[in-house]
Parts: C-alpha cells; structure tokens; sequence
C-alpha cells in the first residue's frame, strides 16, 4: 500500500503539502494540488479509509517517537511507558525523532492506518501539518493542535534553579542551552519556559545573567571550552543534565573545582550515571509520573474521553555540584 511518502517523492513536493492537500487545510497553489491529486491517483494511495474504522478494531500496540534513546532522560521515560502499557494490556513500538523524518510519517500512517491505537509523541521535528483532527495522540512537552500534552513545570524550574544558584554564592549566571531552534518561534515547546522562569527570577532579583544558545544536535564543545576556559560565570544552569555533563567534564579539563569555583544545575534529575564523577545537582522530572501521565491520557484519548493538559511539579534534586 501506497504511504504518503510515496505520494510527495512522486509529486515531488513535501510531505506537508500532501497533507494539506488530503485535508484540505492550508495554502497549495492549483497547479501542485493538481499533481499531487495526480500522483494520489496513481498509487492508489488511500488516506482516512482506514483510519474511520479505529473505533471497530483494536491492535494493543502503542507507537512511540523520542528523541533519542542516548539520552538516559528519555531512555528512562520509554522504559516506565513500557511498563505502564503492559499494566493496560499494550505493547509498545519505538522510534527516534533524530533519525529522518520519514520514521516519523510512517508511524503516523500506521496510526491513520489502525496498525497501531495510539502515539506518544516527544519530538522536535516540524510534524505540526501532519498531526490529523482527533487522533488518538499525546505529546510530552510538546504542543500540537488538538493534541493534549504532558509537562513538568519548566518555568518553575527555571526560576528554582536561578534561586538556588544565586542562593548558593554564585554572582555572575549564565543559561546555557539547546532551544534556539523553538525559540526562534518554529513550534511551540514548554521546554523553552526553562529560560523565561531562569530570566524573570534573575530581572526580579537583579542578578547579573547571560543567556548562549544553540540548535540541538550541532557541536556545542567548542562553546563550552570558551565558557569555562573564559572563566566569567560562576553558577551555570544547563537545560539538562546532558548538557551539564559536557559542561562539567569541560571544567574537569580545565581544573577547575566544582562547586567551589564553579556552580552548576542540570534539568532532569538523572542519577550519576553520565560518568562525571559527581551527582549532577538538577531539577527534578519525575520519570514515571510521566509515564504514567501519558498514558492514561492517551488511553482515555484511545477511548473518546475529554482529556487536558497535564502539568507535573517539579523540585530540586541536591548532588555535588551546587
């Protein structure tokens, strides 16, 4: 059967564009909505035929998209939804958002397509046109039209970890992160309220702070040997411990001692398991509250029901380098 991959290769156009065609939804000039209706045609590619019939079949398998299984945070966060589904009687496919988009299409047809009943989706790719009307979806941190997300609360962890910079002695702070691609207003993410909460406690306070960023998924070791080779800041906040971790084996480099030169908080609140040598001092997501957040919300999705956001609180996690 045809997907809608096929479709856009032969009409040689984006896989977007065959979605606003098949949906009727957003700008396509007459002249591509022809070819790619054409090339429909000529795969015999059937969009929602399947997907109408949802309700009357069921498969008990949940697709998953992460980011990327190397990062401990959202390897941990698969393991507790694997186990969640079981409890509910599902099993679970994976996949990685870093690897090319198409992995991410086809899992969206097989959702349209009723091979699978569901989708958890934590992802950082433009997929935004090809999210269809009330799918059975949810999101982690991510917003989508008529899709619920799950979050922690990023901009409380922001400011909790400007505080407990500041409050631990550190005098010139730094943000340090990988947003600047949602930041320039791409999508919409909760992740980039960790600066915002970082920001408005350091404007209330007066605190003097700076702000670097930097797309994900770009060499950063480079900026980080500037950093710490400069020596300007003394409290750094990264926008996750894996991000903190490079900072850290970076001062390890260059010799100097953390926390008693150099303050840093991560955010995630993993557990010494990044090979720094020190308990990485974070703010703390609880793992399998998420887990379990997503899939409830998603099964009560699966099930016709009204779902809402979820928002999940966060603390700090103490270690050795605040």
């Amino acid at each position: 059967m045809a997907s809608i991959i096929d479709v856009a290769k032969k009409a040689g156009v984006s896989i977007a564009t065959v979605s606003r065609v098949v949906n009727n939804s957003g700008y396509v000039n007459q002249a591509t909505r022809e070819k790619v209706l054409e090339s429909i045609k000529a795969l015999g590619y059937v969009p929602n035929e399947l997907a109408r019939s949802m309700l009357k079949k069921r498969t008990k398998l949940i697709a998953m998209i992460v980011p990327g299984l190397y990062n401990p945070f959202f390897a941990d966060i698969a393991h507790h939804v694997e186990q969640e589904l079981d409890q509910h009687g599902f099993k679970m496919l994976i996949t990685n958002s870093s690897s090319p988009l198409g992995l991410e299409v086809e899992y969206l047809e097989m959702l349209k397509q009723n091979k699978v009943d569901g989708l958890i989706i934590i992802s950082d790719n433009e997929i935004e046109d090809l999210i269809e009307g009330e799918l059975p979806i949810v999101s982690f941190d991510r917003h989508f039209k008529h899709t619920p997300y799950v979050s922690c609360d990023n901009y409380e962890g922001g400011r909790l970890a400007a505080k407990s910079l500041s409050h631990a002695g550190a005098k010139h702070l730094l943000y340090l992160g990988d947003d600047s691609y949602v930041s320039q207003g791409h999508f919409a993410t909760e992740v980039s309220k960790r600066k915002s909460g970082f920001l408005s406690y350091c404007q209330e306070k007066n605190l003097i702070c700076d702000v670097l960023e930097f797309p994900k998924n770009t060499p950063i070791e480079d900026t980080i040997k500037t950093v710490i080779s400069e020596r300007v800041h003394d409290g750094i906040f990264a926008i996750s411990d894996f991000l903190a971790t490079k900072i850290i084996k970076e001062a390890n480099q260059h010799h100097i001692n953390i926390p008693k030169d150099l303050k840093v908080i991560g955010f995630d609140g993993m557990d010494d398991i990044l090979n720094t040598g020190l308990v990485i001092t974070s703010i703390f997501q609880d793992r399998a509250k998420i887990a379990k957040e997503l899939v409830d919300t998603l099964i009560k999705k699966i099930k016709g029901k009204h779902v809402d956001h979820k928002m999940i609180p966060i603390s700090l996690k103490k270690g050795d380098t605040l």
